[in-house]
């Protein structure tokens, strides 16, 4: 009888010591570090008179270097830099630190407008 207690408690001990010795740690997703973003995001519309106008029918990938970059209508217009992703949204001056490419999606047959201007 106790040798059978004692083979049960051996077993549960080495498995506890298994389950420690080998668990992988959790990463922390609110550790993220945010210095690799290379957007900015302003709303002042008086930067906006100093951008050209482009003019894109159809889906493209176009690379640009950095500058500031907006547009006036919802469209599926995706910022992609190295290390960071997003859907742009209207109205809003997004200053790109790093060369990034736009991909735009064009899911109408109506033309798509964004302001584009390089740093100097």
């Amino acid at each position: 009888m106790y040798s059978i207690i004692l083979i049960i408690i051996i077993i549960i001990l080495t498995e506890i010591y298994f389950v420690i010795l080998y668990q992988s740690p959790v990463k922390d997703v609110n550790n993220i570090p945010t210095k690799n973003k290379s957007i900015n995001i302003s709303h002042d519309k008086q930067d906006s008179d100093l951008l050209d106008e482009y003019i894109i029918k159809g889906d493209k990938k176009i690379t640009h270097e950095p500058g500031k970059i907006m547009i006036n209508n919802d469209y599926n217009i995706f910022i992609n830099t190295e290390n960071y992703n997003t859907l742009m949204k209207k109205d809003l001056i997004y200053n790109v630190d790093t060369q990034f490419e736009l991909e735009i999606l064009n899911l109408s047959a109506e033309n798509i407008n964004y302001y584009y201007i390089a740093n100097n």
